[in-house]
């Protein structure tokens, strides 16, 4: 969900790229297709190794990702597999949140004009 939240990116991209709105406007765009491409196969390969069974409790759970991750394991997959989809699940939370706290960051040294040195960024 955070990956296309991009609206509180722009700080970041503002401060990256300068300037100049068609860079951002540039990034944007392909920064979204690209994360909704890696998201689509990422769905298409963990919904394509589950039971039918084990869709409903899924949904009963809402969807959590510890959830999902043991119906992956109960359906006997290989653990070289468990583990790599345990990984790059990980991985995908953990960037997401990076991004937006990185724009946070920007957006608080934005706000109050910290400026863009050692002192100002320790801020």
């Amino acid at each position: 969900m955070t990956s296309f939240g991009f609206s509180s990116m722009v700080p970041s991209l503002y401060k990256f790229y300068g300037k100049k709105p068609l860079s951002i406007q540039k990034s944007l765009l392909f920064g979204s297709l690209l994360a909704l491409f890696v998201y689509t196969i990422f769905l298409l390969s963990i919904y394509g190794q589950i039971n039918r069974q084990d869709f409903v409790a899924l949904n009963a759970a809402g969807g959590n990702m510890g959830q999902l991750i043991a119906a992956l394991e109960a359906g006997g997959n290989s653990k070289t597999i468990n583990l790599a989809l345990n990984v790059f699940s990980n991985f995908a939370i953990i960037t997401s949140f990076l991004g937006v706290g990185l724009s946070l960051f920007d957006y608080i040294a934005d706000t109050f004009k910290l400026s863009n040195n050692a002192s100002g960024r320790f801020y």
